[in-house]
């Protein structure tokens, strides 16, 4: 039979008091180290601001990377400034980079996220940086917003979560026009054109007040080092053209597209090349298992085996020193017609190899007649 006890009903000194008292504590402390955080991150961006500052040159390109949240900005930030440990979503991060052609110093800077912690922090902040650049004379900076086009869930009714906190940071006396921010979208990778495109013409409408403001468009459709610097070069030298009045505002969004679709072309290429040598590779396994089975089969792909390392060791220095900067145009065509020539003898040495394999009435696959230029076999081997 139950029986009340009352000792764990006595609000006066009982063990419902001292528990109350522990939980209050515990509240106490708790809310004590958020605010200590809060009041840590705060300093913490404007303290990383000061530095991005006392980074500033006269000389740099400065180019400003924001982002709902730290994890968009990441890879292409990696892939221009390589490995950075530092990824404080509330800090500035700067990174001084050499361009890899023209080797100009840029200052890249990752922003805090662009949410609404810190914002005074961080609108004080990017103040301070703008003011030293105005100080150091810096003669060229742009802003490139990421968007990941993959996290469709981050869109409400076609605007994408962090944008209405950018514009705030925008917004006074900070001086940042849409002529001079790009809205580059990443992460195709992992969605099919059709349905990013539909995404991004949504967003497109959603923010079509920037846009008629200037916001150009872009895209990165594959995260790769070279590709990146590429669309980035992009990027700079049509909005320099459109500060210079060299373009319009609509110039920018589609110079960029033909940019997105040279890469979008080479990648298809590339995949098609990986294609045919994946299927070269096969049909060579193929052969070569056929070959192996008879003592003059195994004889015979020896041949091909010496005949390829003749090829590289005759061919890869020739195209190693066409590769050399600074060449004179008449050596340069010497050079290509020497390897025109040899790489003629190489193939007639593996075309007649080729001829012995078809007369032990062993098939060559098509792939491997294409890429030899083989001419297409009697029926009577047997080859079809």
């Amino acid at each position: 039979m139950w029986v009340r006890d009352d000792r764990y009903m006595n609000f006066g000194g009982g063990c419902f008091a001292q528990v109350l008292s522990i939980l209050t504590v515990e509240t106490f402390s708790n809310n004590l180290d958020m605010s200590n955080r809060l009041e840590n991150g705060g300093r913490g961006c404007l303290k990383s601001a000061g530095q991005v500052a006392n980074m500033v040159r006269m000389d740099d390109i400065m180019i400003f990377l924001w982002s709902r949240n730290s994890s968009t900005r990441t890879e292409l930030f990696n892939f221009l400034a390589g490995p950075t440990h530092d990824w404080s979503w509330w800090k500035f991060i700067p990174q001084r980079v050499r361009h890899p052609t023209s080797g100009a110093q840029l200052l890249l800077v990752s922003m805090p996220d662009a949410d609404s912690h810190f914002m005074f922090e961080k609108k004080q902040g990017f103040r301070r940086i703008l003011g030293r650049m105005d100080k150091a004379g810096v003669k060229f900076s742009t802003h490139i917003w990421l968007h990941d086009i993959y996290e469709h869930w981050h869109i409400i009714n076609g605007m994408p979560g962090g944008w209405s906190c950018l514009k705030g940071i925008f917004e006074g006396d900070v001086k940042v026009e849409m002529d001079n921010m790009t809205f580059l979208s990443v992460g195709w990778e992992d969605v099919s054109l059709k349905n990013g495109q539909e995404e991004e013409q949504v967003i497109q409408k959603a923010l079509k007040s920037d846009v008629k403001k200037g916001l150009a468009f872009a895209q990165l459709p594959l995260m790769d080092n070279g590709e990146a610097w590429h669309v980035i070069d992009g990027i700079i030298d049509v909005t320099r053209a459109l500060l210079g009045g060299g373009a319009g505002t609509e110039d920018r969004s589609k110079r960029l597209s033909v940019i997105a679709d040279d890469i979008r072309e080479r990648k298809k290429n590339r995949d098609e090349e990986d294609s045919r040598v994946r299927l070269l590779q096969d049909e060579l396994g193929e052969l070569y298992a056929e070959l192996n089975k008879t003592e003059y089969g195994r004889s015979l792909r020896g041949k091909f085996r010496k005949a390829d390392d003749d090829q590289k060791r005759i061919m890869e220095p020739l195209l190693a020193q066409l590769d050399t900067e600074g060449l004179e145009p008449k050596e340069k065509e010497k050079l290509e017609r020497m390897i025109e020539e040899e790489y003629l003898l190489c193939l007639r040495d593996f075309r007649g190899h080729f001829a012995e394999v078809r007369a032990m009435g062993i098939r060559v696959g098509y792939n491997l007649r294409e890429f030899y230029g083989l001419r297409e076999p009697k029926k009577r081997f047997g080859l079809f």
